[in-house]
């Protein structure tokens, strides 16, 4: 692609949903990190839509000191440079005019307090990648831009951090090679570390031809359970069939009194210290009755089913990872809840089933991922005939789209749970009522 002409500055004249500033240069637009709304920038290279940022000229009032010595050149924070107040105010923009352009659903949202901060991520999904002396390094980076440690990243808790960068010191030492996606030499794909509470686990996904010899890894942290996990060359993800190498591989944590645990496959939340508001937003918002039968789709290991059940007559979760659904069976027998039952499957499906059997819900409560459930799995909701939805997901236009396929619903509530400071997206929480009764809050 032809080089566009490079004026002695541009300005920012809006931010993406990725947290990049956009800017219209020769009629293209022209994307840039690290600048907010209004900023005069002189930038440098401006091909293939992305600009580098060499100086801001004129700076917004809301910039303020980064605090991350990686943050010139990391793509996982790209309004840390802003203050809170800045940031809350675009992620709420655009999340309701996503509602609002997709949904034609508009109205005010109620900002839920946040504990999470630096310090509070437990959580570290770490490639394996080549530093600039050519060594290991467990990290992220984009657009050739030099890696970014997350042995070193502040959001990290310091337990997470400190693990981090210890396996990369342990893998540095065994002479560990990353792979390579295009000449498809090397060893190691990525490191999932996790660390909470006690707790702690290491995932080590290698090449499912070339495995990683684990014994020197973490030598001096016996009660870290360290996994394995083979990844194919085409259509992997992140697991594949993590097999425990030391240790039991589950981590077993403490969240409002409650007990947990959850096994590798089991998805627990980045931002632990976060649940207990949101646990005291859905027994507030869904409003359960004792009479109540409560269906739960992405229900995990629990975190939200026990104190709905504690509420209710009976609640049936719902997972599509089976280890999730395990882990939660057995945290409610952990904790004392009788009335709660787990099942395996996909969302349309499940609610097919429960269809089927001649089962109904007096609430329904839906988690999402940053893809809708669809047309089908929402028809299947309505047709359990539930009162109230309360939808709760990381993508607001995701949840526009599938309120799309559910008109006998209006709603009645929106709120927003920001569970990672400095970037765009946050939790979003919507509460719908049938249209026959009359709504809490009109939107």
């Amino acid at each position: 692609m032809k080089r566009l002409p490079l004026p002695d500055s541009i300005r920012i004249d809006r931010l993406a949903w990725s947290g990049h500033g956009c800017a219209t240069l020769a009629g293209r637009t022209v994307r840039v990190a690290r600048v907010d709304v209004g900023e005069q920038v002189q930038v440098a290279e401006p091909e293939h839509g992305r600009a580098r940022l060499v100086d801001v000229i004129e700076p917004s009032p809301h910039r303020i000191d980064a605090r991350c010595a990686q943050f010139d050149h990391c793509p996982g924070c790209p309004l840390r440079m802003l203050s809170a107040e800045r940031v809350r105010a675009h992620s709420e923009a655009l999340h309701r005019a996503a509602l609002a352009r997709i949904a034609g659903v508009d109205g005010p949202w109620e900002r839920l307090p946040s504990t999470a901060g630096d310090g509070s991520r437990i959580k570290a999904v770490a490639r394996a990648l080549r530093g600039e002396d050519g060594r290991l390094v467990l990290g992220m980076a984009a657009g050739g831009l030099p890696p970014v440690r997350l042995g070193a990243c502040p959001l990290q808790s310091d337990r997470c951090r400190a693990l981090v960068a210890a396996v990369e010191r342990d893998l540095r030492a065994a002479g560990v090679e990353p792979w390579d996606p295009t000449t498809r030499q090397g060893t190691l794909r990525h490191v999932i570390v996790q660390a909470i509470d006690d707790s702690a686990r290491v995932i080590i996904a290698h090449d499912a031809k070339r495995p990683v010899a684990t014994e020197g890894v973490l030598a001096d942290e016996p009660a870290v359970s360290i996994l394995t996990d083979a990844l194919p060359r085409r259509g992997a993800g992140l697991m594949s069939r993590p097999t425990p190498a030391r240790g039991d591989g589950v981590l077993r944590f403490e969240i409002d009194g409650d007990r947990f645990c959850a096994g590798a496959r089991a998805w627990v939340p980045q931002t632990p210290s976060t649940v207990p508001t949101l646990r005291r937003a859905v027994i507030e918002w869904l409003a359960p009755r004792a009479s109540d039968r409560v269906v739960e789709i992405g229900c995990g290991v629990g975190l939200l089913s026990l104190p709905i059940a504690r509420r209710v007559q009976a609640l049936c979760g719902v997972d599509i990872e089976r280890q999730a659904v395990l882990d939660a069976a057995a945290n409610a027998a952990l904790n004392g809840v009788t009335n709660a039952h787990f099942r395996t499957g996909e969302a349309a499906h499940a609610v097919r089933r429960l269809l089927a059997a001649g089962d109904r819900a007096d609430g329904v409560v839906l988690h999402a991922m940053r893809r809708p459930f669809g047309e089908a799995a929402m028809r299947g909701v309505a047709t359990l005939g539930p009162a109230r939805v309360l939808y709760v997901g990381p993508h607001a236009p995701a949840l526009a789209r599938d309120l799309v396929h559910l008109p006998e619903y209006r709603v009645t509530r929106l709120g927003l749970l920001d569970q990672t400071p400095g970037v765009v997206g946050c939790l979003t929480l919507a509460l719908l009522v049938r249209r026959a009764e009359r709504p809490q809050v009109p939107v």
